[in-house]
């Protein structure tokens, strides 16, 4: 009989919960603390699938149901099983022996590896030491296949107690002070940024409820998807090599044989063939994740656009204003997906006449978000205006329903730009953001050295005048000349490697100071800013290198190709893609 409970932390799995509840009974042995909760002797306490979950259910505000979505791992599993399994899965936990639960659920059918013990991320530890004043395990770092934690990009580390060390009816508290010189492994190679992914997908799938979707409604929305990029036959047959091998060059062979999930093409039962089945057999949730993030870059986007289904069954404008279907209810392609800033589902709508343009699903139809395509119709008629010439350049915009400067940037593109009245240097191959026309010192070696000797002219100033100031002003002014150096031979060694504060600051051995005192030092803060790169910011230089190179090499620049080559992964921005594609006109022209 319980007298008290503790507190649940948030993302806390059950087994943790208990093993901090028989800590604080005071209880001398498990089997007490077993008898306490489910009024037997005979239950042996699980990780993943804990069972008899009914009884527990009676001493606590919540149901065994709650018990199960929030603090278990049954829930990543439930958009991929059968319906009728998973209500036997369920109902086995509330009031069963648990006998059965990982071969029905394909956690053994998966075959990933074996996890011999918990996980915690070092990060997450010292947070909630701080938050409340003791640590435990998360849910989310017991999921197999999940390497690293997502919320601070390291990876995560064992418990240094493992299961097979301990008792099969014993309840693991975190202690930390079993935890001894644990070293933070940041992610700094970007092929293994995948594993970020792979931890935010599985993190949607526990903390939203998609009990609504099952392993056949999960096949219909494959098929759906494979359909609209080309994978499936007249027949609706499957187009195996192809999706093979575009899969094969979309993640990393390494990422791969980590997650023991290499495709043998010649197998008729690997994995990828068995998913784009007709569902017969389960496959393990982080095989169905590598793939839902190779057709739609992340789990909102597949769940939420099916979500949507009876806003994409609606007709929608054209609003293309030169289309003779202008502001007529013609469009029926449109992607549904969510805004994850504002947390608004976002429509993007297709037209045949090739205009593409997106907008908050709440706002008026006749509204335009953003334009994401013109089309070939709208440039058509913009190249008729422009040979034309009775129009001026603002008359033009007005009509077009545009800014004059995407006027003059089109008209550069189409090499007509001679033909206008205008003074603007708007250069087609220069997007918004201007990043096209920065300076690219890796490519040029006489900035590389002016860049270099300004480094050191800095220097010798510096250097003398470091005895006059205090002792924060003057390790700032250390720490910006050593950063200032090594960001100039990392430039130099050319690598394709981001540049973060993790990884300039163990360069210069001072990973910690950057971490813990910045606010300390305003000069070297200020030109950390102006050098690290964003995700962006390094997807846009690895695909100016593989164009350059692609060019060096005679070969032609392909959308395909150069996203192979840079290593992108599908879901990145819009301006990543304008990238691409004004690579790809400028080696046409």
């Amino acid at each position: 009989m319980l007298n008290f409970f503790p507190q649940i932390y948030q993302d806390e799995i059950l087994y943790s919960v208990l093993g901090r509840y028989h800590m604080l009974s005071g209880n001398n042995s498990f089997k007490d603390t077993i008898r306490d909760i489910f009024d037997k002797d005979t239950y042996i306490p699980t990780i993943e699938f804990p069972c008899n979950l009914s009884n527990l259910g009676n001493y606590l505000p919540y149901d065994a149901e709650d018990i199960i979505k929030g603090h278990t791992l049954l829930p990543i599993y439930f958009p991929f099983l059968p319906e009728k399994r998973r209500m036997k899965i369920v109902e086995n936990m509330k009031n069963g022996t648990g006998i059965g639960i990982k071969a029905s659920t394909g956690y053994l059918a998966g075959s990933l590896f074996k996890v011999s013990g918990l996980k915690y991320c070092p990060r997450c530890l010292e947070h909630d030491i701080k938050e409340y004043g003791e640590g435990y395990f998360h849910r989310i770092h017991q999921v197999q296949g999940v390497f690293v934690c997502h919320k601070h990009e390291c990876f995560l580390e064992e418990y240094p107690i493992r299961l097979s060390e301990a008792s099969r009816v014993s309840f693991l508290k975190f202690d930390s002070s079993k935890i001894l010189n644990s070293k933070i492994k940041d992610i700094e190679s970007e092929k293994l940024r995948i594993f970020i992914d792979i931890a935010k997908a599985v993190e949607y799938l526990l903390q939203n409820d998609l009990s609504r979707f099952n392993q056949i409604k999960l096949h219909k929305m494959y098929m759906d998807i494979l359909e609209e990029r080309g994978y499936l036959s007249y027949s609706r047959r499957v187009k195996q090599r192809l999706i093979y091998e575009e899969f094969s060059s979309f993640y990393n062979k390494e990422v791969l044989q980590m997650l023991n999930s290499e495709i043998d093409y010649y197998s008729e039962f690997n994995w990828l063939k068995v998913i784009l089945r007709k569902p017969k057999r389960v496959v393990h949730p982080i095989r169905h994740i590598l793939l839902i993030i190779f057709l739609k870059g992340n789990m909102e986007n597949f769940f939420c656009i099916i979500r949507d289904k009876k806003l994409v069954k609606r007709k929608y404008p054209c609003l293309n204003p030169v289309c003779r279907n202008y502001r007529k209810l013609v469009i029926s392609k449109c992607e549904v997906t969510v805004d994850y800033k504002v947390k608004e589902k976002i429509g993007t709508f297709y037209c045949e006449c090739g205009f593409v343009y997106s907008r908050k699903i709440k706002d008026d139809i006749y509204k335009i978000g953003k334009i994401k395509r013109f089309g070939c119709v709208w440039e058509e008629a913009l190249k008729k205006h422009i040979l034309d010439g009775n129009r001026s350049i603002r008359g033009i915009g007005k009509y077009m329903r545009c800014d004059p400067k995407t006027i003059v940037k089109y008209a550069d593109k189409f090499n007509l730009k001679h033909l206008l009245n205008t003074k603007m240097d708007i250069k087609w191959e220069e997007p918004s953001k201007n990043i096209l026309n920065k300076v690219n010192e890796e490519e040029n070696q006489n900035q590389r050295a002016s860049f270099k000797a300004k480094i050191h002219v800095k220097k010798a100033n510096n250097i003398q005048e470091l005895s006059k100031i205090s002792v924060w002003d003057k390790r700032d002014n250390e720490i910006l000349l050593i950063l200032e150096e090594e960001y100039a031979k990392l430039r130099e060694e050319n690598e394709m490697r981001r540049v973060t504060k993790s990884l300039l600051g163990k360069r210069i051995n001072k990973l910690t100071t950057l971490e813990k005192n910045l606010d300390k030092l305003p000069r070297t803060n200020e030109y950390l800013n102006e050098i690290l790169e964003s995700i962006e910011d390094f997807q846009i230089r690895r695909i100016k290198k593989v164009c350059k190179d692609m060019i060096a090499e005679g070969e032609a620049l392909v959308r395909w190709k150069i996203i192979r080559r840079a290593g992108l992964r599908t879901g990145f921005s819009e301006y990543v893609n304008d990238v691409i594609e004004v690579n790809i006109n400028k080696s046409n022209y």
